[in-house]
């Protein structure tokens, strides 16, 4: 079962904006057992003035990460839950810390109320897999 503060690794379907082949990494901020929200995780290294843009989060103790790495609170990427999603679930379960957690919760807040912009990127089923069908047969 997925569930809040773990983490998922995959090649997103769409991105903000963008196309992209790379696996990236989603944090779950909600598992209704319906869908699953996310917010994109990326390491810091190389991408410092990113700190500074509203919305954007480094995280304190950023285990299970390897590296220092923040979320990027300003979008939010939804999918219906299905039971390969589990197959993406990285680190072996463990979860960010509640206090990370919640301080990105915080600042997504924070970057709504300042700029009344909510993006959400929604993914199906079927472009998920089509994306990501190579990693399953692994």
């Amino acid at each position: 079962m997925i569930e809040e503060r773990q983490i998922l690794n995959f090649i997103p379907p769409q991105l903000d904006g963008i196309k992209s082949n790379d696996s990236r990494r989603y944090m779950v901020i909600t598992n209704n057992s319906n869908f699953i929200q996310m917010i994109n995780i990326s390491k810091v290294q190389g991408k410092e003035h990113k700190m500074l843009v509203t919305g954007n989060k480094r995280l304190k103790d950023f285990k299970p990460f390897r590296i220092p790495s923040f979320a990027k609170a300003d979008t939010l990427y939804t999918i219906e839950y299905f039971p390969e999603l589990e197959e993406f679930i990285s680190f072996g379960g463990q979860k960010l810390n509640e206090e990370d957690f919640n301080n990105i919760l915080l600042e997504r807040g924070k970057y709504i109320n300042k700029t009344n912009n909510i993006k959400i990127i929604n993914f199906t089923k079927e472009e998920f897999l089509r994306k990501n069908k190579e990693s399953l047969l692994v």
